[in-house]
């Protein structure tokens, strides 16, 4: 059986490399807002929350019982002065007197009105409801206590409805619960109270991204910079949304400044190495990922990119020793573990890259294509049954996954299983009907069994979309075109 060469399918060629696992942002997101949060044995003086309540309830009642005292003493004082005859001196001095008085105690009206205006919706301001805020911080961002988060804060919203800084905390424990919708909704309240709110652009800005809203994140990230916001974090998360969307010469230049700003950022470093990677520019590349390195050497995601350049540019050895470095940083991150398996196949050590692609399963069963790699080892050893067994999890994972069709459908033909490899085969055009070498080698399958007609068509639609034919398939073209003018043959093709 001939077997045609073809170009073994490169599941690395097509790889991204990951962004900064969002939890980190998360943090830097928390830490803005004034909050930390607590793990330990938090406690709260609840007592001393309600003492701050009770305060500005008198306030607001003496603030009132004042003005009514004033407004109802300046009354009578001029009905008093009104029925004086005025044949008296009282005429003179004492009426402007009285009218002092009036003034007086309309002022003391305006003023307490006023004031009672001030303290219900902006009492936070002047120190109220961010000392309440401040004494319930440790249960409000305890995750170890959800049941009192939202309560909390739901009331502190009800008796507050148009303070903003009470809906951004709220927003917060949203996200720290991971529930972005209801953040965002948060946020988008606190904006229409305080328009020049920088920050609540900036995290309604985070949430839309992690709702995968990318142009409404980067609409509000730029809004933030244009309220002042100028954090080098802000430039950072503009250049993540930016690489979303593949618009890497602005990844680059908010990166940029993201460095202008603070020169040991080393996570802009590591966004300019995204886009550095994606423009092909592998050797600005690895220089941002060393310098992300050097600013942070426990930095596990920075080896694991910076291997993946040095795998682009078949620097095996150089790769192995990056992925070895980020296993060790981080144990527990499966992607290392799947690159250096990849790096050991190129090496033609499939036995350690086998290991590599179990573990990274293992570490995370959600990335699958690590099934397909270790398919490609198992099959380079010869170990065939277990080679279908990977292939088949990988078709289970993702039913569109053509190439582990691909390679059932050779390893088939290799089993002398011509009808089932033709079957696989089927199924690869179906799902991309420009790959040229399933065509070659669905035509070898079908040349073998007798399907001359339909190995001739295959062959003809190789030469279609590569623009050649090779010996084999010239050779045999010639035979079938002798044996069908011998024996004609129906001309159906699967």
């Amino acid at each position: 059986m001939t077997t045609p060469v073809t170009n073994t399918p490169d599941a690395a060629s097509s790889r991204r490399i990951p962004l900064i696992p969002l939890g980190l942002t998360l943090v830097g997101v928390i830490l803005m807002v004034g909050a930390l949060i607590t793990n330990n044995n938090a406690t709260i003086n609840v007592n001393a929350a309600a003492t701050r309540v009770a305060i500005a309830d008198r306030q607001s009642t003496r603030a009132i019982a004042d003005a009514n005292q004033s407004k109802t003493q300046a009354a009578d004082f001029y009905t008093t002065q009104t029925v004086i005859p005025p044949t008296l001196t009282v005429v003179g001095q004492q009426r402007d007197s009285v009218q002092a008085q009036i003034e007086l105690g309309a002022t003391k009206l305006a003023n307490a009105q006023a004031t009672v205006a001030y303290i219900q919706p902006t009492l936070m301001y002047a120190g109220e409801v961010q000392s309440l805020l401040t004494d319930l911080e440790p249960v409000i961002y305890n995750q170890n206590a959800p049941q009192y988060q939202l309560p909390l804060l739901d009331v502190l919203v009800e008796r507050y409805p148009d303070h903003a800084l009470v809906f951004t905390v709220r927003a917060t424990v949203h996200i720290i619960n991971l529930d972005y919708a209801e953040a965002i909704a948060d946020y988008t309240r606190a904006i229409e109270l305080n328009s020049q709110d920088s920050l609540a652009y900036f995290h309604r800005g985070s949430s839309y991204r992690n709702l995968s809203d990318i142009e409404r994140s980067i609409q509000d990230y730029e809004r933030a910079i244009e309220l002042g916001y100028v954090e080098p974090t802000i430039y950072y998360n503009l250049a993540v949304s930016y690489y979303y969307v593949k618009n890497y010469q602005q990844v680059l230049a908010n990166s940029e400044y993201a460095i202008k700003l603070d020169p040991n950022y080393w996570d802009a470093y590591y966004m300019l190495g995204l886009a550095y990677y994606e423009l092909a520019d592998y050797e600005q590349s690895i220089l941002n990922y060393t310098r992300a390195i050097e600013l942070s050497s426990g930095n596990a995601i920075s080896y694991y990119a910076r291997g993946l350049v040095y795998y682009m540019q078949e620097n095996y050895e150089q790769a192995l020793a990056d992925y070895a470095q980020a296993i060790i940083s981080d144990p527990l991150y499966a992607s290392p573990y799947d690159g250096r398996g990849l790096a050991h196949s190129r090496l033609e050590n499939y036995e350690e890259s086998i290991i590599d692609f179990t573990q990274a399963l293992t570490l995370n069963p959600a990335y699958t294509l690590p099934y397909y790699e270790r398919g490609l080892a198992y099959h380079n050893l010869g170990e065939n049954e277990l080679a279908l067994a990977d292939f088949t999890s990988m078709i289970d994972s993702d039913p569109q996954y053509h190439w582990a069709y691909y390679m059932r459908g050779i390893i088939y033909w290799q089993m002398g299983e011509p009808e089932r490899a033709v079957t696989e085969f089927n199924r690869v055009v179906e799902i991309v009907p420009d790959l040229a070498d399933v065509y070659a080698f669905r035509g070898h399958v079908l040349y073998e069994i007798g399907r001359y007609i339909e190995a001739a068509a295959d062959y003809l639609r190789y030469r279609e979309l590569t623009g050649r034919l090779d010996t084999v398939m010239q050779i045999r073209l010639i035979a079938i075109a002798v044996k069908t003018v011998i024996s004609p043959q129906p001309t159906a093709i699967p």
